[in-house]
């Protein structure tokens, strides 16, 4: 992975600041963390961070419907899924796997119509190339 280049989606900068602003500023430890991942984002480079785009955004919303009906998903499931969708076209559009341990991505896989068969699951919501 070190000597990967690594391409970041949007997406999971803002699940990680939803983390991040979810936490208490008073609590024991919580500067340490904040820095930890303002400099984590900070070291992304700006040209390896991909935004999902109009197209990206509907066939996710699909997507993501379809799976919470279809696998009886709680509503509080559904944004989760959008994201994951969002990360997984995102990566699908560019030709670039997306490394996870969700299995929510081999459902996607299963609906989204250039889905391979090889899987993507590895460890984590990053994109490499």
């Amino acid at each position: 992975m070190d000597n990967a280049i690594q391409y970041h989606c949007a997406v999971c900068i803002g699940e990680l600041t939803v983390g991040l602003g979810n936490l208490d500023p008073g609590s024991r430890g919580y500067r340490a963390v904040r820095k930890h991942y303002a400099d984590l984002i900070a070291a992304m480079p700006p040209h390896r961070i991909l935004v999902p785009d109009d197209d990206m955004w509907s066939t996710a919303g699909l997507m993501a419907g379809t799976l919470a009906r279809t696998q009886n998903y709680q509503p509080a499931q559904r944004k989760e899924l959008l994201n994951d969708a969002l990360i997984y076209l995102t990566g699908r559009k560019l030709g670039i796997p997306v490394l996870t341990q969700n299995n929510d991505f081999d459902l996607l896989s299963q609906l989204h119509p250039s889905a391979s068969s090889s899987s993507t699951r590895v460890w984590t919501h990053s994109l490499i190339q």
